[in-house]
């Protein structure tokens, strides 16, 4: 793996995990964040799908998920 890709995977773990640390520390029940976590899981899945055809692509679009 080049070590652009790994930067970019990089980045996008760690928004991925900023995310999910603002949604479990934010003032809402678990109810609403199992829910906004699942949705977010759900949109990251089907980008990754999306774009996971091995063509080098970058993976920019991956730390918007945030919100």
């Amino acid at each position: 793996m080049k070590t652009q890709n790994k930067v970019a995977l990089g980045l996008a773990g760690g928004a991925l995990l900023g995310a999910l640390a603002g949604v479990i520390l934010a003032p809402k029940s678990g109810k609403q964040a199992r829910s906004v976590i699942f949705s977010r899981a759900n949109e990251l899945r089907q980008r990754v799908r999306r774009s996971g055809n091995g063509d080098g692509e970058p993976m920019d679009d991956y730390a918007e998920i945030s919100g």
